[in-house]
């Protein structure tokens, strides 16, 4: 039994370590534009817009 508690801490902090982030305080640089490709349907130009997507083609 204290080997299936030994695995499950090292698995929860495993878990924790990946899902911690970066700091808050950590300066970004700026983000360019992305694109994306899409099918055509009715109203992708708009969703994609929504999503504001710098360039796209469908």
């Amino acid at each position: 039994m204290r080997r299936g508690l030994r695995l499950f801490t090292v698995l929860l902090a495993v878990l924790t370590w990946l899902t911690a982030g970066s700091p808050a305080d950590a300066s970004a640089a700026p983000v360019k534009k992305k694109g994306v490709s899409a099918w055509n349907f009715t109203g992708v130009t708009r969703a994609l817009a929504d999503a504001r997507a710098g360039w796209f083609y469908t």
